[in-house]
């Protein structure tokens, strides 16, 4: 072969061998853009102590066969685990609410085989439920998870429209999957139905693409220390995200004429007596023109109760029957507690004047400045908690004048000499 004709072969070959490359990298990054994303293994926790919020990227298996936790990484040396709840010295040792008192120490271990795992896709927050109470359910386990995501999302800049919420059962708690339902539009999950739908799939662990864990607020609200972790505006976005997500107004119409006065009564233990009821809707109507609605929360469902408080002006309510929904109310509106005299007294909110009845109304009351928290004294039938109650017309009257001159000033303190 002559030499020119050598030159040409040669030439042509390298033409073809450019086109093929060019064409395997074409491929190459449409197959990268395509790829579905693999996040890195990885833990992260906000502090290293046991109240600390963590965050899990393919890091975090359930083994369904040992029934235990394991971790491929550690979010610090020598971590020593987080609390699946915090509640102080009370009750730590009865059995009604010890159920979740040991820490969450996860055995560490490399991740099994991609044959093995049942992969749960997202993000999950795990809850770990030891009391079948809905007051408990709702202010020592839903606002602590919510509040634990909320600021790992903060740090991560991590919108939160993907979120599940998994319950790790501890007890016979039929309301709480329907509790935590108001906190996300995606299915609420069960640690014990994932575990066998792993076994299902013969699988050997329950592996989460992202898993948060662990409350630094999953406590007892009785504690001052423990509320103190809340900000000035925690109570408030946790309320403002729950009515977007649920499509609730975030303000009312409180002009005269258009306010609405809810009057929460019960069918069973602490109901305000028939001649009661009639003389505090008599006076609300007189005193404050709005129409008053009388509602029970027994038999419907937790978002319902959300949108009847939601839509208020002026809630009234006994204390410990519901007086935590008042955290629904708009900026403005006011919370009335008729203090039951059997739950004790309070005082630590609002401008001093308290939420009134629980510890919990007052301590709640003290984070979420926006919304006035009075209260008016009852006399029990019966020398019980659970006992019915009879308003104190008197001081359901100073109560009415306060949440006049708040609405109207937009202020009240009743600290100042001119009030």
């Amino acid at each position: 072969m002559s030499i020119p004709a050598r030159c040409f072969l040669v030439a042509f070959l390298f033409i073809i061998l450019l086109l093929l490359l060019g064409r395997r990298l074409r491929l190459s990054r449409v197959n990268r853009i395509h790829a579905p994303p693999s996040l890195l293994s990885s833990a992260y926790c906000n502090a290293p102590g046991i109240h600390a919020n963590c965050l899990f990227t393919r890091s975090m298996c359930y083994n369904v066969s040992s029934a235990t936790w394991e971790l491929s990484n550690l979010p610090f040396p020598n971590w020593g685990g987080v609390s699946l709840r915090a509640r102080g010295e009370i009750f730590i040792t009865d059995p009604l609410y010890s159920a979740c008192n040991e820490l969450l120490i996860p055995k560490l271990s490399k991740l099994p085989p991609s044959e093995q795992i049942h992969w749960v896709t997202g993000t999950s927050v795990m809850s770990c439920i030891w009391v079948n109470f809905f007051g408990h359910i709702f202010i020592e386990m839903m606002l602590p998870a919510w509040m634990a995501w909320r600021k790992l999302a903060d740090h991560f800049y991590i919108l939160d429209k993907n979120v599940s919420y998994v319950l790790d059962n501890r007890c016979r708690a039929n309301t709480a999957a329907s509790s935590f339902s108001l906190l996300s539009s995606r299915p609420i999950l069960q640690l014990a139905e994932l575990v066998n739908e792993t076994r299902l799939r013969k699988k050997s662990h329950t592996c989460f693409e992202q898993l948060v864990i662990g409350y630094r607020l999953q406590s007892s609200l009785q504690f001052p220390h423990n509320v103190a972790h809340l900000e000035s505006r925690d109570v408030v976005r946790y309320r403002d995200y729950i009515k977007t997500l649920h499509g609730l107004p975030l303000q009312v119409n409180m002009s005269t004429g258009e306010c609405i006065a809810l009057l929460l009564q019960r069918n069973y233990s602490r109901r305000i007596l028939d001649k009661s009821e009639k003389e505090i809707v008599t006076m609300l109507r007189e005193r404050t023109l709005c129409t008053v609605k009388i509602a029970t929360f027994d038999g419907i469902s937790i978002l319902e109760q959300v949108r009847l408080v939601a839509s208020a002006t002026i809630f009234i309510h006994v204390s410990g029957s519901g007086s935590h929904h008042f955290i629904w109310l708009s900026d403005g509106a006011a919370s009335l507690t008729l203090a039951h005299p059997h739950l004790g007294l309070h005082v630590i909110g609002n401008g001093g004047i308290g939420g009134g009845g629980m510890p919990l109304n007052d301590l709640l009351c003290w984070k979420h400045p926006t919304v006035l928290c009075v209260t008016a004294a009852t006399r029990a039938i019966k020398s019980h908690y659970s006992s019915d109650v009879e308003v104190d017309t008197y001081s359901f009257s100073i109560a009415l004048d306060m949440i006049k001159v708040w609405q109207h000033r937009g202020k009240f303190d009743p600290r100042d000499p001119s009030e």
